[in-house]
Protein backbone atom coordinates (compact mmCIF):
# COMPACT_ATOMS: atom_id res chain seq x y z
CA UNK A 1 0.00 0.00 0.00
CA UNK A 2 2.77 2.08 0.65
CA UNK A 3 3.55 2.75 -3.27
CA UNK A 4 -0.31 4.77 -3.05
CA UNK A 5 0.30 7.38 -0.55
CA UNK A 6 3.69 7.67 -2.05
CA UNK A 7 1.41 8.33 -5.20
CA UNK A 8 -0.59 10.58 -3.63
CA UNK A 9 1.86 12.71 -2.16
CA UNK A 10 3.86 13.30 -5.28
CA UNK A 11 0.39 14.49 -7.18
CA UNK A 12 -0.77 16.34 -4.64
CA UNK A 13 -0.17 19.66 -6.27
CA UNK A 14 -2.98 19.12 -8.50
CA UNK A 15 -6.36 16.99 -8.31
CA UNK A 16 -5.51 13.94 -10.21
CA UNK A 17 -8.42 11.94 -8.22
CA UNK A 18 -7.82 8.96 -10.77
CA UNK A 19 -4.96 7.37 -8.78
CA UNK A 20 -5.43 8.67 -5.67
CA UNK A 21 -6.18 6.55 -2.41
CA UNK A 22 -6.33 9.01 0.17
CA UNK A 23 -9.85 11.10 -0.89
CA UNK A 24 -9.02 14.92 -1.07
CA UNK A 25 -10.97 17.70 0.15
CA UNK A 26 -11.73 20.96 -0.90
CA UNK A 27 -11.77 22.12 2.75
CA UNK A 28 -9.12 21.98 5.75
CA UNK A 29 -10.10 19.78 8.56
CA UNK A 30 -9.07 22.24 10.87
CA UNK A 31 -10.32 25.78 12.32
CA UNK A 32 -7.64 27.90 14.25
CA UNK A 33 -8.78 26.01 17.72
CA UNK A 34 -8.17 22.55 16.92
CA UNK A 35 -4.50 22.84 15.83
CA UNK A 36 -2.15 21.58 18.17
CA UNK A 37 1.63 21.15 17.57
CA UNK A 38 4.31 19.08 18.53
CA UNK A 39 8.02 19.97 18.58
CA UNK A 40 8.46 16.22 18.62
CA UNK A 41 7.74 15.98 14.80
CA UNK A 42 9.66 18.68 13.62
CA UNK A 43 12.79 16.91 12.01
CA UNK A 44 13.82 14.46 9.39
CA UNK A 45 12.42 11.02 9.22
CA UNK A 46 12.95 8.40 6.69
CA UNK A 47 10.02 6.18 5.86
CA UNK A 48 10.76 2.42 5.34
CA UNK A 49 9.83 -0.42 2.88
CA UNK A 50 8.67 -3.75 3.79
CA UNK A 51 12.64 -4.77 2.75
CA UNK A 52 13.54 -2.19 5.45
CA UNK A 53 14.81 0.02 2.92
CA UNK A 54 14.69 3.74 2.65
CA UNK A 55 10.97 4.35 0.66
CA UNK A 56 11.13 8.11 1.35
CA UNK A 57 12.45 11.15 3.68
CA UNK A 58 10.11 13.12 4.94
CA UNK A 59 11.52 16.52 6.96
CA UNK A 60 8.78 18.40 9.17
CA UNK A 61 9.94 21.86 9.36
CA UNK A 62 8.52 24.34 12.48
CA UNK A 63 6.76 27.29 10.87
CA UNK A 64 4.64 30.06 12.83
CA UNK A 65 2.12 32.72 11.47
CA UNK A 66 -0.18 35.60 13.27
CA UNK A 67 -3.27 37.34 12.53
CA UNK A 68 -5.46 39.25 14.47
CA UNK A 69 -8.63 38.54 16.29
CA UNK A 70 -11.76 40.20 14.87
CA UNK A 71 -13.44 40.49 17.84
CA UNK A 72 -10.74 41.02 20.59
CA UNK A 73 -7.61 42.87 18.44
CA UNK A 74 -5.49 40.00 20.26
CA UNK A 75 -2.80 38.84 18.17
CA UNK A 76 -2.87 35.05 17.69
CA UNK A 77 -0.10 32.52 16.75
CA UNK A 78 -0.46 29.81 14.36
CA UNK A 79 2.50 26.91 14.63
CA UNK A 80 2.45 24.40 11.99
CA UNK A 81 4.80 22.87 9.72
CA UNK A 82 6.06 22.71 6.13
CA UNK A 83 6.48 19.14 5.26
CA UNK A 84 9.46 18.18 2.21
CA UNK A 85 8.40 14.74 1.15
CA UNK A 86 11.01 13.18 -0.94
CA UNK A 87 10.77 10.19 -2.75
CA UNK A 88 11.15 8.34 -6.54
CA UNK A 89 13.55 11.18 -7.47
CA UNK A 90 11.16 13.95 -6.67
CA UNK A 91 10.26 16.29 -4.22
CA UNK A 92 6.74 17.12 -3.01
CA UNK A 93 6.31 20.66 -0.87
CA UNK A 94 3.05 21.08 1.62
CA UNK A 95 1.98 22.42 4.43
CA UNK A 96 0.86 20.52 7.43
CA UNK A 97 -1.29 21.41 10.03
CA UNK A 98 -1.37 18.70 12.91
CA UNK A 99 -5.04 18.57 14.26
CA UNK A 100 -6.79 17.61 17.45
CA UNK A 101 -10.27 16.43 17.30
CA UNK A 102 -11.55 14.87 20.27
CA UNK A 103 -7.60 13.44 21.10
CA UNK A 104 -7.47 11.81 18.01
CA UNK A 105 -4.70 13.37 15.68
CA UNK A 106 -5.19 14.00 12.17
CA UNK A 107 -2.41 16.00 9.33
CA UNK A 108 -3.86 17.80 7.32
CA UNK A 109 -1.76 18.38 4.17
CA UNK A 110 -2.16 20.71 1.58
CA UNK A 111 0.19 21.50 -1.16
CA UNK A 112 2.42 24.67 -1.86
CA UNK A 113 4.82 26.20 -3.91
CA UNK A 114 2.82 25.49 -7.05
CA UNK A 115 4.97 27.52 -9.60
CA UNK A 116 7.54 25.54 -8.96
CA UNK A 117 6.18 23.04 -11.03
CA UNK A 118 7.28 22.83 -14.98
CA UNK A 119 3.74 23.12 -15.82
CA UNK A 120 2.56 26.02 -18.33
CA UNK A 121 0.02 28.86 -16.89
CA UNK A 122 -2.94 27.56 -18.55
CA UNK A 123 -2.20 23.58 -17.77
CA UNK A 124 -1.54 25.32 -13.96
CA UNK A 125 -5.44 27.10 -14.20
CA UNK A 126 -7.25 23.47 -14.62
CA UNK A 127 -5.30 22.06 -11.33
CA UNK A 128 -7.18 22.05 -8.07
CA UNK A 129 -5.16 22.05 -4.93
CA UNK A 130 -7.04 20.00 -2.44
CA UNK A 131 -6.57 18.45 1.54
CA UNK A 132 -5.49 14.99 2.07
CA UNK A 133 -5.70 13.41 5.86
CA UNK A 134 -3.44 10.83 7.58
CA UNK A 135 -4.72 9.47 10.88
CA UNK A 136 -2.01 9.96 13.31
CA UNK A 137 -1.88 6.92 15.51
CA UNK A 138 1.41 7.65 17.41
CA UNK A 139 4.41 9.88 17.61
CA UNK A 140 7.31 8.60 19.88
CA UNK A 141 9.11 6.52 19.68
CA UNK A 142 8.14 6.05 16.21
CA UNK A 143 5.43 7.99 13.81
CA UNK A 144 2.49 5.39 12.97
CA UNK A 145 0.39 7.11 10.60
CA UNK A 146 -2.15 5.54 8.39
CA UNK A 147 -5.48 6.87 6.27
CA UNK A 148 -8.74 6.23 5.26
CA UNK A 149 -8.99 3.26 2.69
CA UNK A 150 -10.52 4.85 -0.47
CA UNK A 151 -12.24 2.10 -1.60
CA UNK A 152 -13.55 1.60 1.64
CA UNK A 153 -15.03 5.57 1.42
CA UNK A 154 -15.90 5.55 -2.08
CA UNK A 155 -18.33 2.48 -0.88
CA UNK A 156 -19.51 4.20 2.61
CA UNK A 157 -20.39 7.15 0.72
CA UNK A 158 -22.35 5.27 -2.23
CA UNK A 159 -24.35 3.51 0.81
CA UNK A 160 -24.99 6.56 2.44
CA UNK A 161 -24.45 9.50 0.69
CA UNK A 162 -26.54 12.11 2.73
CA UNK A 163 -23.52 11.19 5.09
CA UNK A 164 -21.41 14.42 3.71
CA UNK A 165 -21.21 16.47 1.05
CA UNK A 166 -19.55 15.34 -1.76
CA UNK A 167 -19.04 15.20 -5.35
CA UNK A 168 -17.23 13.08 -8.32
CA UNK A 169 -14.49 14.10 -10.93
CA UNK A 170 -13.89 11.39 -13.63
CA UNK A 171 -15.97 8.65 -12.67
CA UNK A 172 -17.68 7.49 -9.95
CA UNK A 173 -15.71 4.99 -8.73
CA UNK A 174 -12.64 6.96 -8.61
CA UNK A 175 -13.42 10.52 -8.65
CA UNK A 176 -14.93 10.95 -4.77
CA UNK A 177 -14.35 14.71 -4.01
CA UNK A 178 -15.40 16.04 0.02
CA UNK A 179 -17.10 19.24 -0.51
CA UNK A 180 -18.20 19.52 3.43
CA UNK A 181 -17.35 22.21 5.18
CA UNK A 182 -14.65 21.75 7.84
CA UNK A 183 -17.34 21.24 10.80
CA UNK A 184 -18.88 18.51 9.16
CA UNK A 185 -15.40 17.03 7.65
CA UNK A 186 -14.98 16.90 11.01
CA UNK A 187 -17.88 15.03 12.52
CA UNK A 188 -17.33 12.92 9.35
CA UNK A 189 -13.77 11.67 9.91
CA UNK A 190 -14.14 10.75 13.52
CA UNK A 191 -17.76 8.78 12.65
CA UNK A 192 -15.38 6.95 9.80
CA UNK A 193 -12.58 6.25 12.48
CA UNK A 194 -14.67 3.74 14.79
CA UNK A 195 -16.36 2.10 11.14
CA UNK A 196 -14.56 -1.58 10.79
CA UNK A 197 -12.68 -1.51 7.70
CA UNK A 198 -11.97 1.92 7.07
CA UNK A 199 -8.56 1.73 8.17
CA UNK A 200 -6.21 -1.40 7.05
CA UNK A 201 -3.73 -2.62 8.26
CA UNK A 202 -1.66 -1.87 5.04
CA UNK A 203 -2.60 1.64 5.77
CA UNK A 204 -0.13 2.47 8.41
CA UNK A 205 3.57 3.18 7.91
CA UNK A 206 6.64 4.24 10.55
CA UNK A 207 8.79 7.04 9.96
CA UNK A 208 11.87 6.37 11.84
CA UNK A 209 13.47 9.48 13.21
CA UNK A 210 16.85 11.14 12.74
CA UNK A 211 17.47 13.55 15.89
CA UNK A 212 19.79 16.69 15.04
CA UNK A 213 22.52 14.91 16.65
CA UNK A 214 22.39 12.03 14.73
CA UNK A 215 22.57 13.86 11.39
CA UNK A 216 25.08 14.25 8.61
CA UNK A 217 26.01 17.16 6.22
CA UNK A 218 27.93 17.28 3.13
CA UNK A 219 29.60 20.31 1.21
CA UNK A 220 30.42 19.30 -2.06
CA UNK A 221 33.00 21.34 -4.48
CA UNK A 222 32.52 21.25 -8.21
CA UNK A 223 35.40 21.52 -10.47
CA UNK A 224 36.62 21.28 -14.15
CA UNK A 225 40.16 21.01 -15.06
CA UNK A 226 40.72 22.20 -11.86
CA UNK A 227 38.25 25.21 -12.24
CA UNK A 228 35.34 25.76 -9.90
CA UNK A 229 31.69 24.99 -12.39
CA UNK A 230 28.41 25.64 -10.90
CA UNK A 231 26.39 23.33 -11.87
CA UNK A 232 23.41 20.52 -9.80
CA UNK A 233 24.49 18.19 -7.44
CA UNK A 234 22.41 15.36 -6.97
CA UNK A 235 22.21 13.06 -3.66
CA UNK A 236 21.05 9.08 -4.38
CA UNK A 237 20.18 6.59 -2.14
CA UNK A 238 20.45 2.91 -3.51
CA UNK A 239 20.21 4.47 -7.29
CA UNK A 240 17.38 6.55 -6.70
CA UNK A 241 17.93 10.68 -6.50
CA UNK A 242 16.77 11.95 -3.09
CA UNK A 243 18.23 15.33 -3.14
CA UNK A 244 18.15 16.96 -6.38
CA UNK A 245 17.63 21.11 -5.25
CA UNK A 246 21.42 21.16 -4.07
CA UNK A 247 23.04 23.93 -6.59
CA UNK A 248 26.93 24.59 -6.50
CA UNK A 249 27.24 27.96 -6.41
CA UNK A 250 29.76 30.19 -8.60
CA UNK A 251 32.74 28.87 -6.37
CA UNK A 252 31.78 25.54 -7.15
CA UNK A 253 30.58 24.44 -3.55
CA UNK A 254 27.08 22.82 -2.93
CA UNK A 255 25.91 22.34 0.35
CA UNK A 256 23.50 19.46 1.91
CA UNK A 257 22.75 19.64 5.65
CA UNK A 258 19.88 17.07 7.63
CA UNK A 259 21.21 13.48 6.09
CA UNK A 260 19.96 10.58 7.67
CA UNK A 261 23.70 8.64 8.54
CA UNK A 262 24.19 6.12 5.50
CA UNK A 263 26.14 4.93 1.82
CA UNK A 264 25.31 7.69 -0.83
CA UNK A 265 26.35 8.40 -4.24
CA UNK A 266 27.14 11.90 -5.19
CA UNK A 267 26.98 13.10 -8.34
CA UNK A 268 27.06 15.88 -11.15
CA UNK A 269 27.09 16.75 -14.61
CA UNK A 270 27.20 19.74 -16.77
CA UNK A 271 26.89 20.26 -20.79
CA UNK A 272 29.30 22.67 -22.12
CA UNK A 273 28.52 23.16 -26.16
CA UNK A 274 29.25 19.57 -27.55
CA UNK A 275 30.71 18.00 -24.79
CA UNK A 276 29.04 16.19 -21.64
CA UNK A 277 30.66 16.39 -18.39
CA UNK A 278 30.04 14.10 -15.31
CA UNK A 279 31.24 12.89 -12.09
CA UNK A 280 30.21 10.69 -9.07
CA UNK A 281 31.47 9.92 -5.70
CA UNK A 282 30.48 6.89 -3.11
CA UNK A 283 30.23 8.60 0.45
CA UNK A 284 29.59 7.07 3.88
CA UNK A 285 28.42 9.41 6.25
CA UNK A 286 28.40 8.70 10.15
CA UNK A 287 26.08 10.63 12.85
CA UNK A 288 27.54 14.25 13.12
CA UNK A 289 29.85 14.04 10.05
CA UNK A 290 30.21 17.55 8.16
CA UNK A 291 31.93 15.90 4.86
CA UNK A 292 33.85 17.44 2.31
CA UNK A 293 34.28 16.37 -0.86
CA UNK A 294 35.64 17.56 -4.48
CA UNK A 295 33.70 16.15 -7.74
CA UNK A 296 35.95 17.03 -10.57
CA UNK A 297 34.00 16.69 -14.18
CA UNK A 298 35.38 14.42 -16.92
CA UNK A 299 34.24 14.41 -20.12
CA UNK A 300 32.21 11.59 -21.67
CA UNK A 301 33.00 10.04 -24.72
CA UNK A 302 31.04 11.03 -27.56
CA UNK A 303 29.07 13.94 -28.03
Amino acid sequence: MRKYITALLLVGPILLISIICCTPSLHPLYTDDDLVFKPELVGVWKEMNDSEEIAAIWEFIEQSSSDTDQETGAELLRQYYRLRYIAEDRIGRFSAHLVNLEGALFLDLYPTDLDSYEMTDLYMGHMVPAHTFLYVKQIEPQIVMGYYDGEWLQQYVADNPQAIGHDYVGTEEQGLLLTAPTENLQAFMLECLGQEGSLTEDSLFDLVPAKESELAGITVRVTLDGEPVLGPVYICDSGKVIYREVRSDESGIGVVTKLIPGTYDVRTSKTTGEWHYSASQDVTLKPGDALQIELELVKLEGP
